[in-house]
């Protein structure tokens, strides 16, 4: 079986791509499963792709919205194409579980027509998180919890490429 090799042409086209992943989160330190969603951005150099993106998952019950910046490496131009990135950012909003987020992963893309192709991927997930607990039933004190969640993303979805 031959490699296909990049050539001139495959560098020049599709320098944009939008990622749309959905799917599961499972927490390393809890029997506990919720969905996710990532949004991305990617402008395309040769095999490297960086851009913006967007993180939402639910973590106890409460959703943590970040905003990531995906660094990603393709293998392969033709067929199926094998895939590493990472996602960095910092988790904001309303939950208690701000801070520094980050996504290790690999996975795959097959497309299924010349702008449009499926993903799989498997990442590992770092999530600091920062909140006050009370108790006002029986104290007034207020304690400060602090720690990261981890776990594995379990994902599928579509990217377009574009220009």
């Amino acid at each position: 079986m031959e490699i296909p090799l990049i050539t001139e042409e495959d560098k020049l086209r599709k320098n944009f791509a939008f990622f749309i992943n959905g799917g599961f989160f499972i927490r390393q330190d809890e029997i506990e499963t919720s969905h996710n969603l990532n949004l991305t951005a990617n402008y395309n150099f040769k095999q490297f792709g960086i851009g913006p993106g967007i993180f939402l998952t639910r973590i106890n019950e409460k959703t943590v919205s970040a905003v990531v910046m995906d660094l990603r490496y393709t293998f392969l131009i033709k067929g199926i194409k094998p895939y590493f990135f990472a996602d960095i950012g910092y988790a904001f909003g309303e939950t208690d579980a701000k801070g520094v987020i980050a996504k290790f992963g690999s996975g795959m893309r097959y497309n299924i027509n010349e702008n449009i192709g499926l993903t799989a991927d498997v990442s590992y997930l770092f999530q600091n998180y920062n909140y006050n607990v009370s108790n006002l039933k029986y104290s007034s004190k207020v304690y400060n919890v602090a720690g990261t969640y981890r776990g594995v993303l379990l994902n599928g979805g579509i990217a377009v490429s574009i220009f």
